[in-house]
């Protein structure tokens, strides 16, 4: 209760647009970038990806939709699979910039070398550095930094051992 007004629990909601939920569970969050970049990417089919008169349409594509893809992602625990899902966005959206079909046998590296991309994997693994890197440089006392540096006071290896175990299962 918060001011005689009977807060309700629920499994997940979104804060700051992105997905929270209590299983600490990305695939809801993914899904929600996923589809929130599809409708941006649609939006800018006519205007965009199928003007002539750009010639780098890709460059609006990472401007774009890379960073509304994204957004939050520095602080992911992401698994394999999750991954995976990006980056099979990532290149269909490459793709369909380049009007490339699966008729055309195309290899991903060599869709990412026409656009001058990086893969999904590279692009997270460059974000996830640059936010260490802001950490890293802050000043001690503030709430990142030493969320990132501490410890936990109750816990063992075992138990964080067996709740990864469960939680990959």
């Amino acid at each position: 209760m918060v001011n005689e007004h009977v807060l309700e629990t629920v499994d997940q909601f979104t804060y700051l647009g992105s997905t929270i939920s209590s299983d600490l569970s990305l695939v809801k969050e993914i899904q929600t970038r996923i589809g929130k970049a599809a409708t941006s990417f649609s939006r800018l089919r006519s205007r965009a990806w199928s003007n002539k008169y750009l010639t780098i349409p890709t460059r609006i594509y990472q401007c774009c939709m890379v960073s509304v893809l994204l957004s939050g992602s520095e602080a992911w625990s992401t698994y394999a699979r999750h991954e995976r899902a990006l980056n099979a966005f990532h290149m269909r959206c490459l793709r369909n910039i380049l009007g490339i079909t699966w008729r055309d046998k195309v290899t991903n590296e060599a869709v990412l070398a026409r656009t001058g991309s990086k893969s999904m994997f590279q692009t997270l693994k460059i974000r996830r550095l640059r936010w260490l890197g802001h950490l890293r440089r802050m000043p001690d006392g503030r709430l990142p930094k030493d969320i990132l540096y501490s410890e936990l006071s109750a816990g063992s290896e075992a138990e964080d051992d067996h709740c990864c175990a469960s939680r990959m299962s």
